[in-house]
């Protein structure tokens, strides 16, 4: 029997139903994920970054702020100095890999990111005390940028320090 005519079936139209519900019943289990403000609270990601904190933002001292979104959730702001916007960012999920090691979501949502706007990362990242430094970052796209902590051209990820007054 071709495909288009099983689907006539009413065999055809129970598995429908049942795909259909199956579907439906799972749903509200990725919206139960647990947010990830908890556990980045917990970890001490939470607060600003900055390849060197003393020295002010600019596009080779970008400053990345991890910060309480609201209802759980956790945003992230890029601030590449005078001139350039700050580019706001969203944490979708966050899970502890490990002892000092972190899979994060992350997802752009600004549209001055331009043609990156919308486009989520799979990003691991390794936190030693107040210093962290991404060890892979994968975009949705399949696009990766950084494995094995270095850029995919070779340059190995800057290490990254906590700045003490935005400690959360």
């Amino acid at each position: 029997m071709p495909v288009d005519e099983f689907w006539k079936t009413s065999r055809g139209r129970r598995v429908r139903a049942v795909t259909a519900l199956s579907t439906a019943c799972l749903l509200p289990f990725s919206a139960l994920a647990d947010p990830p403000l908890p556990l980045l609270k917990e970890v001490g990601f939470l607060g600003r970054w900055a390849i060197s904190c003393e020295a002010p933002a600019s596009p080779r001292n970008v400053h990345i702020t991890y910060y309480d979104g609201g209802n759980g959730q956790v945003g992230r702001r890029v601030d590449r100095g005078a001139g350039p916007p700050a580019l706001e960012g969203k944490i979708d999920s966050a899970t502890l890999l490990a002892p000092g090691r972190l899979a994060i979501t992350v997802r752009n949502v600004d549209a001055n990111w331009q043609a990156a706007d919308g486009m989520i990362f799979e990003t691991e990242v390794e936190l030693e005390g107040n210093r962290a430094r991404t060890v892979r970052s994968v975009a949705n796209t399949g696009t990766a940028f950084i494995v094995d902590g270095k850029m995919v051209d070779g340059r190995p990820v800057p290490t990254l320090t906590r700045c003490a007054e935005s400690r959360s």
